[in-house]
């Protein structure tokens, strides 16, 4: 399997920062292909008989879920779970931490990396600091491991690009 294909998947299983929205991806093994699910959560539904509290619909949301997963991890070991464990926030955060020990970059970074429009003003931060192309190095290089670790511990032999 080509490792960016894997790559390709991890970027749109990525988590959100909307917890009303599921992606989820599974490797169909017998046609080697990616199958991807989305779920949304119905917040917008009224409340009705079937749905009397938002607690209500999220369980049978989390059922639903559940019933899925199990009906394709039972049959034969043909479909893998594949989802990327990382959020951007997650990815920014070490990237930041990367830079702990330097005086000078560190502190931008972090202030950059707070409060409202955060994810702007690190854009923009990276650009003042000249370190755009290596946060998109960082991004890219995290996601490779992710995406070799899962193909190691499915047993999914890949091609190195």
């Amino acid at each position: 399997m080509n490792i960016n294909k894997v790559i390709e998947v991890l970027k749109n299983t990525q988590p959100t920062q909307y917890a009303s929205e599921d992606r989820f991806a599974y490797y169909d093994k017998v046609n080697d292909e990616f199958r991807f699910f989305f779920l949304q959560d119905e917040y917008e539904l009224e409340v009705n008989e079937h749905y009397p509290n938002k607690l209500e619909l999220l369980l049978s949301r989390s059922n639903r879920v559940k019933r899925l997963y199990e009906c394709l991890k039972d049959e034969d070991k043909r479909f893998i779970y594949i989802k990327n464990p990382v959020s951007n926030n997650q990815l920014i955060r070490a990237y930041i931490d990367s830079y702990h020990k330097d005086k000078n970059i560190y502190p931008k970074l972090t202030r950059s990396f707070s409060g409202y429009k955060r994810k702007e003003r690190f854009k923009k931060a990276l650009l003042e600091l000249n370190l755009k192309e290596d946060y998109e190095k960082f991004v890219a290089d995290s996601l490779k491991n992710i995406a070799i670790k899962w193909c190691l511990r499915n047993n999914i032999e890949y091609e190195k690009n």
